[in-house]
């Protein structure tokens, strides 16, 4: 089955940036947690006020469910702390791998085939 993931992009003052993305993991990742499908959840500070969070499903439907019905539920939680709605995309998730550091390969991810 296909990795299909979901990209919210949030602009934030970059002094609330811990902020927003301890807020996403407290309030946020509940809600796509849920959802069937669910994989995994890696949020990213860019460092210029930009947030990327990105939840991974298994399959597009989950995906696409998750895209539309949490992100008004999420934004209502997330409210004061951004400047203007996320952007939100889906897509299809292509790497498949995680690089295992101390041994020098590379192992599949869990739960992705």
């Amino acid at each position: 089955m296909a990795m299909y993931g979901v990209l919210r992009q949030y602009e934030v003052d970059p002094q609330s940036a811990d902020a927003l993305v301890s807020r996403i993991d407290r309030v946020g990742v509940p809600f796509v947690d849920g959802e069937p499908g669910f994989v995994s959840s890696r949020t990213t500070d860019l460092g210029t006020g930009k947030i990327l969070w990105l939840a991974t499903f298994a399959g597009e439907a989950s995906a696409r469910t998750s895209a539309k019905e949490d992100t008004p539920q999420i934004n209502a939680q997330l409210g004061w702390y951004v400047a203007r709605p996320p952007q939100v995309l889906v897509g299809r998730v292509h790497s498949r791998r995680a690089g295992a550091r101390s041994k020098g390969r590379q192992v599949p991810l869990a739960g992705v085939g």
